[in-house]
């Protein structure tokens, strides 16, 4: 049977348990005002290192600051552990008995025994009934919070700052506090005696729409992979993107005097993306050096420059004729022209006027418009051409005064309603006089014809001038007196020619811009058949005035090749199907200055005396072409000894045939200076160059002579070529007999078609695919739409692919 517990010595184990715990409460009592200036510097040390500041300091100055640390820490512990002892078991117990309150050391009572008596039954109960009422004042026995006495220590409660900072500190670290403590404790060396980073990168971008290349520069270890230029010159507007690996502090890039700092993107890693506008100098620089610095150009962007190339002309036709040349530095991206009234600035209207496609610096164009029908047509007008870049930059050129071209009538009604007309553009408040003018007209229906829907046009237009006061009542009077006009002077003719304009500018319209497949091909078989409607009406037209001129409906026969001018059209439409759309609308302003040509041919009195002397000019210069082609090869062969060189021999008769053939050409100079013409500046210069060969193969060195025999010839083709087109200017590209000039011109008649069988043949000029490279284009634009159908391709290609087909 288990004894029970005697109540004394369990109060007693109580009791020594709380004397461990006040022994324990002691301790730290003690220790703690002398670990607190240890605890300082470790804290200190953690915030700095939780805040990453060792990365910016270099190795050494880093290695040293920890060595201070370590040793700071270890004096301030040795120092403050100096004076502290464990706590006895009696200071343990007095603390007991203190915080208690009890009095006469009860605790001591417990381990006391007695001295004497002890066989004594009656000292026995007194002893015992003393150690129970000790145990009974042991149950009240408290061990109290420690008190290290701290605040008398700091008394500026630093302790509750540092433990702040250090809240902050692990909050700004987040996950990356380990691999800050990692690096305060280990530091980096491998920069140690360098000028700067180890690594600098910088690419200069920039804007898309220039079409630049980007810039890469380096220094430090990337510079080996770089080619370094002596300047870096970039358009403005270029983007920076520098990087630089490794160094300590943030670089900053410095633009002249403006320095702008890197973003940290980690411990070793900067990087900036900045836009560069002007400068002198660009450098990078970190810790006070200079890691790399280059010259900088930034170039501005220039506004578009454009001119006229010749005065605003006006066709056979009465189109106006607008030649032209812009230019900018990056890329034009639309042309137009402004044209305002001399009398009233503020009127004014625009044009566009057409460029490649594909964004060009420079253009050199010709464009037709007809503006016949525009009410301004025969006022005084000025002319101002403008151009826009890719930044919306604008610029003009000299305003040009001028008349708009106007349509002259032979009929005299449809030239009075044409003057009644302008009447109203001049002066809309006119309406009665105009009325009362057309009111005068239609009375005489037997001057229109006897027209019966001509008389009742003119009817509406009068009663509309006297009772319509809506703001566009005049536009649209004026719009039925043209029509009225253009249906008594020509006829089915007028409206032919008319609906041909039209067809042509909407598809130039639809070339230009980026119009579908299917609208493109119907403008294309709308042009065809509005080709088809003039050519019959021009032909028609021409064989009604057979008894005023019997040779004109031959002429007109002649110049008209329908089967070649739909060929064209045709090759014009394949072009187009394979993506080449600036070729196609190449051709098509080609057809347009082949149709005006040939229109402006039709009925015009001509010089034909004239006429025939210069056309037999030219084909005297071909004859004489070919003469110095033969000379010039029996000279070669000379010259590779073909010839004894003897007196008399081949060589002297060369040179005889040599200056025969420069006097002819000065006779054809004086002949064509005769006509009135300007004598073209190559023809000099070839009978320049045959004066230096006569000389060569005078003192007999054949070889000598074939250098200027063949700049003579080139630059005889290049004044045939002036002759050409000065006869053109003159007699409005009136169709000349078969043959004339086509040795000299590029295989090329006079209204620009191909001769020989030939057809529509490229001279060089316009860069237009043969059937070789439209049957490849068939062939990959096949492949792509292949491709683009396949949908295991990865969705990076696949996307490619659709943007070439958008492209093409």
């Amino acid at each position: 049977m288990r004894r029970p517990a005697d109540p004394v010595e369990a109060l007693a184990a109580a009791a020594r348990r709380r004397l461990w715990l006040a022994r324990a409460a002691l301790l730290w009592e003690r220790l703690w005002p002398a670990l607190w200036p240890a605890v300082f510097v470790a804290g200190l040390f953690l915030a700095a290192s939780l805040f990453d500041l060792w990365a910016l300091l270099p190795g050494w100055l880093h290695a040293a600051l920890l060595v201070l640390f370590g040793g700071g820490f270890a004096v301030v512990l040795a120092r403050g552990m100096r004076g502290v002892r464990l706590p006895s078991t009696e200071a343990a117990a007095r603390r007991l008995e203190r915080e208690s309150g009890l009095g006469h050391r009860p605790l001591s009572a417990l381990r006391d025994r007695p001295v004497a008596g002890t066989g004594d039954r009656a000292a026995r109960g007194l002893w015992q009934a003393h150690l129970e009422r000790v145990a009974r004042s042991v149950r009240r026995l408290r061990v109290g919070v420690p008190s290290p006495g701290l605040p008398r220590r700091d008394p500026l409660g630093v302790r509750a700052a540092l433990l702040l900072v250090l809240v902050i500190a692990a909050v700004a670290a987040g996950g990356d506090a380990e691999s800050r403590l990692g690096r305060a404790l280990t530091p980096d060396f491998s920069n140690l005696g360098a000028a700067g980073p180890a690594e600098l990168t910088l690419w200069v971008t920039p804007p898309a729409y220039t079409g630049a290349a980007p810039i890469f520069l380096a220094a430090g270890g990337a510079a080996e992979a770089a080619i370094q230029p002596g300047e870096i010159t970039a358009p403005s507007g270029s983007t920076v993107l520098a990087r630089v690996h490794g160094g300590r502090a943030a670089p900053h890039l410095v633009v002249d005097d403006d320095a702008i700092e890197f973003a940290t993107v980690d411990q070793a890693n900067f990087e900036l993306r900045e836009t560069l506008t002007g400068g002198r100098r660009l450098a990078v620089r970190q810790d006070g050096e200079e890691l790399a610095a280059w010259p900088l150009t930034v170039i501005a962007d220039q506004p578009p420059l454009i001119e006229f190339v010749k005065p605003p002309g006006r066709t056979q036709r009465s189109a106006l004729r607008l030649d032209y040349l812009a230019e900018d530095d990056y890329g034009l991206a639309s042309v137009e022209a402004i044209v305002r009234r001399v009398d009233d600035p503020e009127q004014q209207f625009t044009l566009n006027l057409p460029l490649p496609r594909t964004r060009t610096r420079a253009a050199e164009e010709t464009s037709f418009h007809d503006l016949t029908p525009h009410p301004w047509a025969g006022i005084a007008v000025t002319i101002t051409l403008g151009a826009v870049d890719a930044i919306d930059q604008k610029g003009t050129s000299e305003p040009v005064p001028t008349v708009l071209p106007e349509r002259i009538f032979n009929h005299p009604v449809a030239r009075a309603l044409v003057e009644q007309r302008k009447v109203l553009t001049l002066d809309s408040s006119k309406r009665a006089e105009v009325s009362r003018a057309l009111h005068e007209i239609s009375r005489f229906p037997e001057r229109f014809f006897d027209d019966l829907s001509v008389f009742l046009a003119l009817r509406t237009a009068r009663w509309r001038l006297l009772y319509d006061r809506a703001e566009d009542a005049v536009p649209e009077i004026q719009d039925l007196l043209w029509d009225i006009a253009l249906t008594i002077e020509d006829g089915p003719l007028a409206l032919a020619e008319r609906e041909l304009r039209e067809a042509q500018q909407a598809l130039l319209d639809a070339l230009s811009s980026d119009a579908s497949d299917e609208e493109i091909g119907r403008l294309i078989d709308e042009l065809l058949a509005s080709l088809d409607e003039f050519l019959d009406a021009l032909l028609a037209e021409a064989s009604s005035q057979r008894e005023m001129d019997p040779s004109l409906e031959d002429e007109m026969l002649q110049a008209v090749q329908r089967d070649e001018l739909r060929e064209l059209i045709e090759r014009m439409r394949e072009l187009y199907r394979t993506g080449a759309r600036d070729a196609a609308r190449d051709l098509l302003a080609q057809l347009q200055e082949i149709l005006e040509n040939l229109r402006a041919g039709r009925f015009d009195a001509m010089d034909r005396e004239g006429m025939n002397r210069g056309q037999a000019m030219l084909e005297e210069l071909e004859r004489l072409v070919g003469k110095q082609q033969r000379l010039l090869d029996q000279t070669f062969r000379w010259s590779q000894g073909s010839s004894d060189g003897s007196e008399g021999g081949p060589v002297e008769q060369g040179f005889a045939l040599q200056e025969a053939l420069r006097g002819r050409l000065g006779d054809l100079m004086l002949g064509w200076g005769e006509m009135g013409q300007q004598i073209p500046r190559p023809l000099g210069r070839a009978e320049r160059a045959m004066r230096d060969a006569g000389r060569a193969l005078s003192d007999n060195q054949p070889g000598q002579a074939v250098g200027p025999q063949t700049r003579a010839i080139e630059q005889l083709q290049q004044g045939a070529r002036a002759m050409l087109e000065a006869l053109l200017e003159q007699y409005g590209g009136r169709p000349m007999r078969p043959g004339t000039g086509m040795g000299l011109f590029g295989d090329r008649d006079p209204l620009g078609r191909g001769v020989l069988g030939r057809g529509y043949e490229d001279d060089g000029s316009t860069r237009v695919p043969d059937e070789i490279d439209l049957q490849r284009s068939r062939e990959i634009l096949d492949e792509l739409y292949r491709r683009a159908g396949e949908f295991r391709r990865p969705p990076v290609e696949r996307d490619y692919i659709r943007r070439l087909l958008r492209r093409f």
